[in-house]
């Protein structure tokens, strides 16, 4: 009894001395709740007498972050998040530990940024979110997982050309699969250049440049049996401005080619146009706009494929 109370006493000694060891001005906390309720009738099919897309639920999301400077350019950020549609659920539903539906925790994101790598890039390694212009082609990174996450795994490279332009290389896995590569590769890969140029002198805004690859390996259809590897390229640019008097716009337009989910040859063309307007006169700054989308669809008789490959864009008005 007397070498245990003598232990306890020696570590709230020690914890002290410990915590005047850590700058807590270097570490940062934070987290996010969202609460939604849904009241839905016939969102998957116009069947009445099925019931399994009447819900009237509500659904949680919660996250927990730290972001810790440990100086030397290094930082790291660490979130955690779960979301659930109300207790009970998965046990109801024969479950447990499902992704989108259980009390599940899981690594939101988990990264290392390195600043000033050789002089001249900064890095971001790890679990994180890529979010380009208006999320046209790449916001959902992880999409299977509907709202609760967009993440991917892989590593970032930013070069400042110059204080106005910024080049962005990554390699990025949307899903790993099988960790062996042989016999049958089965990952899901996104890799790319993204260039974004602000302040030029004869337009203004800012232009973003981009050329994109996304190969799915032995993709699979909807029978669950291997149709075709899609290996699909697409070259894009992307112009956007917000005046002074309040008005903003953006248009967008890319085109893909490679090689389709049904093993053709892609042909799409993409666009997407944004206007909007908002009110400087009163304290809430309200904000009107519209929006249109093009993506093509395939044509009938047709050898090559023009549907439109989403990427990881989310939907236009969602």
């Amino acid at each position: 009894m007397k070498k245990s109370l003598g232990f306890v006493l020696a570590l709230l000694l020690l914890i002290p001395s410990l915590a005047l060891a850590i700058d807590l001005s270097n570490v940062k906390f934070g987290g996010q709740v969202r609460v939604r309720g849904y009241n839905l009738d016939n969102f998957w099919d116009f069947n009445n007498d099925s019931g399994i897309d009447e819900w009237d639920v509500f659904r949680f999301k919660t996250s927990l972050f730290t972001k810790v400077d440990v100086g030397d350019n290094v930082t790291g950020f660490i979130k955690l998040t779960n979301q659930n549609y109300g207790e009970g659920v998965t046990g109801a539903e024969g479950k447990t530990e499902v992704d989108n539906v259980s009390d599940k925790f899981f690594v939101d994101n988990a990264y290392i940024d390195v600043k000033g790598l050789l002089g001249l890039f900064n890095v971001r390694m790890g679990r994180q979110n890529l979010i380009y212009g208006s999320g046209f082609v790449i916001l959902d990174g992880n999409s299977q997982f509907a709202s609760t996450s967009i993440y991917f795994d892989g590593v970032k490279f930013g070069w400042n050309i110059t204080d106005n332009v910024l080049l962005d290389a990554f390699y990025m896995k949307d899903e790993e699969n099988l960790r062996w590569n042989m016999p049958d590769d089965d990952d899901i890969t996104l890799m790319g250049l993204y260039l974004t140029a602000k302040g030029c002198p004869v337009i203004g805004g800012k232009q973003e440049f981009y050329a994109l690859n996304r190969e799915d390996e032995n993709f699979l259809d909807a029978a669950g049996t291997i149709k075709s590897q899609k290996d699909i390229w697409m070259y894009g640019f992307r112009m956007s401005d917000k005046l002074d008097f309040g008005l903003d716009y953006s248009g967008e337009i890319a085109m893909q080619s490679g090689t389709a989910f049904n093993g053709s040859d892609q042909d799409a063309l993409g666009y997407k146009l944004d206007l909007g307007y908002t009110f400087d006169t009163v304290s809430l700054k309200p904000r009107i706009f519209g929006q249109y989308a093009f993506m093509s669809g395939d044509e009938a008789g047709s050898t090559d494929y023009e549907g439109w490959d989403v990427f990881y864009g989310m939907a236009p008005v969602r």
